[in-house]
């Protein structure tokens, strides 16, 4: 990812990618741990939509 917005509390660090809006890093200053410890795996969002045969019908992006 080439060019990233960061937004910084006392609390957190969040970067997000300028291009895509993809999540890129959450840092926790109050813990000292990154919360997506690989960027490439975090998801992006993650939608519930049940199906009449499967309730858990989860939508990873």
């Amino acid at each position: 990812m080439s060019e990233v917005i960061e937004i910084e509390n006392e609390y957190y660090v969040l970067q997000i990618g300028a291009q895509t809006g993809v999540i890129a890093r959450i840092f926790d200053k109050v813990g000292q741990i990154e919360l997506i410890a690989q960027p490439r795996l975090a998801e992006n969002f993650r939608l519930l939509l049940p199906l009449p045969d499967l309730e858990a019908n989860y939508i990873l992006g």
